[in-house]
């Protein structure tokens, strides 16, 4: 009896603890993961580019003003720099502190998002402090209650231009809605135009956030920080910035690669797109400067 009392009280704790990180998830990331210890015993806490984004999204929840506003985040980046670990972060602390939220994934392609960024979205969950509030499945993430499990859930859906219906039905008026899109230069502009529809819910937080590294010159992941640069709040992140990437092996391919202003180097290391496009001649940099 003592030791159910003595779990039922550190639960309440535990709860107790989550809620006062309803508008924030930075705060709530560095306090529901074990940093310094087992898998994560290198890190004190998240990266530098991971905790300014956590705390562009406390922002905006917490100012009256811009809370029930859809906040767009698009993040164009080189390689390796941690990008699903916190597309988990995200969705761990959306999960943890609404109730019946609606969180909805989505990647490039459907391999993309069963071996890569769902194992590490599950993973995010399994070290949390809260682990055993969730049942982890294969194409979803739910509260264990039964009686709530349809309503408060996280999704992952592979998108199809012939069936863009799922990401039509993202309402959830007075509660919270986030979309990730991961690798998004490739989502074709469908989706996009869908996704952008469905989210018009008043008095309901809306977070939408688009991953990628920037492979193409056109389409709506480019046009976030082009055409619908408003629209945005924009982040492009070199590689090299960031802390735990190996900036040696960084500095060898840039080198073979022939240096800062060749393509392959623009994508894959600085997070800026391409000069040119397969159906494109004239560089664009030379056009915007025109």
């Amino acid at each position: 009896m003592r030791t159910d009392v003595k779990a039922q009280r550190a639960e309440l704790e535990l709860l107790d603890n989550i809620c006062r990180f309803v508008e924030d998830p930075l705060g709530y990331i560095k306090f529901i993961m074990p940093w310094g210890e087992g898998e994560l015993a290198e890190c004190q806490g998240p990266r530098t580019w991971q905790a300014e984004i956590l705390a562009a999204i406390r922002d905006h929840l917490q100012n009256p003003e811009t809370r029930f506003q859809p906040l767009l985040i698009s993040v164009a980046s080189g390689k390796g720099i941690g990008k699903s670990a916190l597309v988990g972060m995200i969705s761990q602390w959306a999960m943890s502190t609404c109730s019946d939220p609606k969180v909805v994934l989505t990647a490039n392609t459907e391999p993309q998002l069963r071996t890569k960024t769902w194992p590490e979205v599950n993973k995010w969950f399994t070290l949390a402090l809260n682990e055993h509030w969730f049942n982890l499945e294969a194409e979803s993430i739910s509260i264990k209650d039964p009686t709530r499990k349809r309503l408060w859930r996280m999704d992952r859906i592979a998108w199809s231009e012939n069936r863009p219906e799922a990401f039509a039905g993202l309402h959830n008026m007075g509660k919270r809605i986030v979309v990730i899109f991961d690798e998004a230069s490739t989502i074709a502009d469908k989706i996009w135009e869908v996704t952008d529809g469905a989210l018009t819910d008043e008095k309901t937080e809306i977070i939408w956030v688009a991953f990628g590294n920037p492979t193409r010159n056109t389409g709506r992941f480019k046009e976030c920080f082009g055409r619908l640069k408003h629209r945005w709040l924009k982040f492009q992140i070199d590689s090299r910035t960031v802390e735990g990437t190996n900036k040696e092996q960084i500095a060898r391919e840039v080198e073979d690669y022939g240096g800062e202003e060749e393509d392959h180097v623009k994508i894959w290391v600085r997070g800026l797109f391409p000069s040119q496009s397969s159906k494109q001649f004239i560089p664009s940099d030379l056009v915007q400067a025109a």
